[in-house]
């Protein structure tokens, strides 16, 4: 499993101009359709995995803001750009160059989500009832992994 910010800064070695909302859709919907991918649905989500194929892409917390999913922990570091040095991009590169298989499907998908604009990202995620039921409770409530994990099985594998 990686952490939050490798991905994230693997996001931006992709796209060195990543938006903030195309940052945090790309993580979110990545999250979302690996976990769906690898994680076990029961009634207790079983997060097996192995060396090469972890059961989650990476651990955060994700709340339901008004323009969908954010991590806070992202938000908080892009606000100020500090976390974008080339020298950072890089270790995070080789980071996951080290596991072909996540490569492979963070760079397809996130393919796909950069031909997308950031309203188009943002509509796309008012669909999932996981972000609803979060945000209908209250804004920026924390959205349950499993709850992702089931609903995109369900609708989308």
């Amino acid at each position: 499993m990686f952490d939050i910010e490798t991905i994230a800064l693997y996001l931006v070695h992709l796209k060195h101009d990543i938006s903030p909302v195309k940052l945090h859709k790309s993580l979110y919907f990545l999250f979302a359709y690996y976990g769906a991918m690898h994680c076990k649905p029961t009634t207790e989500y079983v997060f097996e995995g192995s060396d090469d194929v972890p059961p989650l892409l990476y651990k955060a917390k994700m709340e339901a803001w008004k323009s969908g999913v954010v991590i806070r922990e992202v938000y908080e570091h892009y606000q100020n750009r500090h976390t974008r040095n080339q020298e950072s991009i890089d270790r995070a590169v080789k980071e996951v160059e080290k596991k072909p298989e996540i490569q492979k499907f963070v760079d397809e998908l996130f393919e796909q989500m950069d031909g997308c604009s950031d309203f188009t990202l943002i509509e796309r995620n008012h669909q999932d009832e996981c972000w609803k039921e979060a945000y209908n409770v209250s804004p920026k409530t924390e959205l349950h992994p499993a709850k992702i994990f089931e609903e995109y099985q369900n609708r989308y594998l």
